[in-house]
């Protein structure tokens, strides 16, 4: 068995890990990762592959976003209430989408859909990040 995909997944996650933080108004509709940060501590991973990291950031913390498409700030906004969210202005759903909108972001370009997924998976073991969801692609 061929080890370099995992090396070239740990590679890409030095690279994202020690880059610059960017403001989502500098991030391209691109494919790859992407990280939000709050108090320079990891809090979500995620990742696209249809050409559209900074529509998809900002489907996280858009005053309109539903909860399937802000799903960082619906996990936020559910452990804060303690219960289901049920619509997309709930008070917590609204104050986690701005929470979101706060946060810091490093982001990583890559094509393929592969080496983004072991990345995204392999950045949330490894710094344990607490609102990563696999099921979500």
């Amino acid at each position: 068995m061929n080890d370099t995909i995992f090396t070239e997944v740990q590679e890409l996650c030095n690279t994202i890990i020690s880059s610059p933080f960017v403001s989502c108004k500098d991030i391209e509709n691109i494919n790859g990762v992407y990280i939000f940060y709050e108090d320079n501590k990891p809090m979500y991973v995620g990742r696209t592959n249809r050409k559209r990291m900074k529509l998809r950031i900002q489907e996280h913390y858009r005053p309109s976003a539903n909860k399937h498409s802000a799903t960082f700030a619906l996990k936020l906004a559910q452990k804060e209430k303690r219960e289901p969210i049920s619509h997309t202005y709930d008070e917590y759903f609204v104050a986690a989408k701005e929470r979101v909108g706060e946060m810091q972001i490093k982001k990583l370009e890559e094509d393929r859909n592969f080496h983004q997924l072991l990345l995204e998976a392999y950045i949330a073991y490894k710094y344990q990040i607490p609102y990563f969801e696999s099921d979500t692609h």
